[in-house]
């Protein structure tokens, strides 16, 4: 029988079954919800060999737990480029880490090219469906968000709307008019009939 010997690797020696005991401890700890601990320990296993898909769906989840995201998602790109057999759940916790980086278009775009070319199957579409139907609700308000966060900033550069506001193109007004539309002016209403009541009274 011949005797195993000690792995080294970065001038380290590693003892015999010391990586197994470590992944083994890392997919404890992700079972157990101790995901910072699991991230731990996924890192060192990979600091002295490969991840096989099974550690590395596990490390990316552990990943995306503990708010990792960007590193999540390269994680699953890793594993869409080793042809991984668990797939469909690698795409779902992609697409969950793209909406957590407000990557809205790319999710949309993903589902749509999936259902096109019929690579989900039957059982998984409906959260499939329900994640696409999520990622346009929570765009639509990043969206609205945005949107209030401009006209607030905007509304409270008095000078802006004294001087700017009608020295701008028609094209520039009515745009920040139909701007003003679709957001919640009412915090500002009594400011903008005064800034209004001003431009009166200059001219």
């Amino acid at each position: 029988m011949t005797e195993k010997k000690p792995q080294q690797k970065q001038n380290v020696i590693m003892f015999p079954g010391t990586i197994d005991r470590l992944k083994s401890q890392a997919h404890t700890y992700a079972e157990t919800y101790q995901y910072d601990l699991a991230v731990e320990a996924f890192e060192e296993v990979l600091r002295y060999e490969e991840g096989e898909e099974q550690m590395l769906s596990a490390y990316a989840f552990s990943l995306f737990e503990i708010r990792r995201f960007a590193d999540a998602r390269a994680v699953c790109e890793q594993l869409f480029q080793m042809g991984t057999d668990l797939y469909i759940e690698v795409m779902e916790l992609y697409l969950s880490t793209c909406m957590e980086l407000r990557e809205f278009q790319h999710v949309e775009e993903i589902i749509s090219q999936l259902m096109t070319e019929n690579v989900i199957p039957p059982q998984a579409m409906e959260q499939f469906e329900h994640i696409r139907a999520l990622n346009g609700r929570i765009a639509e308000t990043a969206a609205r968000k945005e949107q209030q966060a401009y006209v607030e900033e905007t509304i409270q550069s008095e000078d802006y709307l004294l001087d700017a506001f009608f020295e701008q193109s028609l094209w520039k007004q009515m745009q920040l008019l139909r701007t003003l539309q679709q957001a919640n002016v009412r915090p500002f209403a009594t400011k903008l009939k005064k800034l209004l009541k001003r431009k009166k009274s200059i001219r």
